[in-house]
């Protein structure tokens, strides 16, 4: 796999940000980002994920990647970068390669010649994204997309001086957005890419983030890359995957990649039970107020609670940040006899001790919970995040509603 930025091993959080859409919301001038790196400096978050700072705004333009004149100069994004960075708090740019926005000029010159095409040789078209608005839900002004064809070597190329920005601004790295797929295209037929016919569109993914990572390599060692719900195999190219999850999720990535960093949304105005979700299954917060449209002191409920369940895991690093999560193997928590979940049981492979993380989710029942740990086990202890501290777990013990409990064996400290 790929080396993770220094920054990225510690415990902590994000928060994401949208500063402009495609239809000219304008939030944010680039000399006012600066509040944004106040407030995550205050409430001890570590990163900013911003969306929608390119020219046109989220979701518009595609691919390009230059600042917005609307929202200030190239100049000014970058001072607003190096500001930030002084505060402690990195800033991670949304990026996107997967489409080419069909209403540009670019486009209509140049791009069209690298898109993906059927059979027939028609490009594959999608219909693009209605977010807010009565112009785009009367489907008046949706700006619709075609997939690029990763295979073409011109594109990548293209690709990577767009990429190479991102640099130029002196961003710590990039959130690659619906880099888990290429929209309804799957292989290419176009016979100009140097590619063969049919070419398997996700068989060149690895040749474009390699392209990234080696201009990287030569600027910024520690750049980070990271993208919206990607694959299994591109684990090994990206050091983040982000998704949003629900109060019923299956961790199924986690248990498909122990040591993989999963960051999720977290976006309620009292979010406690996706917030004990994190915590069972070592997620990276990630902070969006308002559909991430908000600031953090906007949420005071969840931000407060969101510290305190990093802090627990700052506390006892080593069993619920450093250690692998697995699941449910190793041990059994039952509530009046019953199998309860959700529950997770992290392991170290290095001293075999391990830790319990339970959650209860119910929204106004406390419930009482029993453990039995797998084969011989040390002393137990239970913490939470109202109660860091450590006390002697007597084999039963009762979780509030929409709270969590871990229950640490073989304790030292």
């Amino acid at each position: 796999n790929a080396p993770d930025p220094k920054w990225l091993k510690e415990v902590h959080s994000w928060q994401q940000i949208h500063i402009n859409s495609p239809e000219d919301e304008l939030r944010c001038q680039y000399t006012e980002l600066i509040k944004y790196g106040r407030d995550c400096a205050k409430h001890g978050v570590k990163a900013i994920q911003l969306v929608g700072w390119n020219h046109g705004g989220q979701d518009r333009g595609n691919p390009s990647h230059d600042t917005d004149p609307r929202l200030g100069t190239p100049e000014e994004f970058k001072q607003a970068i190096a500001d930030i960075n002084k505060l402690g708090v990195k800033v991670v740019l949304f990026n996107k390669y997967t489409w080419v926005d069909i209403t540009t000029d670019w486009y209509k010159n140049e791009l069209h010649r690298y898109v993906a095409k059927d059979p027939y040789g028609i490009p594959y078209q999608s219909h693009g994204y209605e977010y807010q608005t009565p112009a785009q839900f009367s489907e008046i002004n949706v700006r619709e997309f075609n997939s690029m064809c990763h295979l073409s070597k011109e594109w990548r190329e293209i690709a990577n001086r767009e990429f190479s920005k991102n640099l130029d601004y002196g961003a710590d790295g990039i959130l690659y957005d619906e880099a888990f797929h290429h929209g309804r295209a799957n292989y290419c037929f176009d016979p100009n890419h140097g590619h063969r016919v049919p070419g398997f569109i996700f068989s060149a993914d690895e040749a474009l983030v390699e392209g990234f990572r080696k201009i990287a390599a030569e600027r910024n060692p520690e750049f980070l890359f990271s993208g919206e719900a990607l694959q299994q195999q591109q684990y090994k190219h990206y050091s983040v995957t982000y998704f949003r999850i629900g109060e019923q999720h299956i961790a199924g990535q986690r248990y498909i990649d122990p040591a993989c960093n999963i960051m999720v949304a977290i976006n309620g105005f009292n979010d406690r039970n996706r917030i004990n979700l994190c915590l069972l299954y070592k997620y990276i917060m990630s902070y969006e107020p308002y559909n991430f449209k908000g600031r953090l002191d906007d949420f005071p409920l969840t931000i407060e609670y969101g510290k305190k369940v990093d802090a627990l895991r700052r506390k006892y690093k080593e069993y619920l940040w450093d250690a692998e999560c697995r699941d449910t193997i190793g041990a059994k928590v039952t509530v009046n006899g019953k199998i309860h979940k959700p529950y997770s049981v992290f392991f170290q492979p290095k001293t075999g001790k391990r830790a319990v993380v339970i959650a209860n989710a119910d929204l106004l029942k406390k419930i009482d919970v029993s453990l039995k740990i797998d084969g011989k086990s040390d002393k137990l202890f239970v913490a939470s995040p109202e109660k860091p501290k450590a006390k002697i777990f007597k084999g039963k013990i009762s979780i509030p509603p929409r709270s969590v409990i871990v229950i640490i064996e073989g304790l030292t400290k």
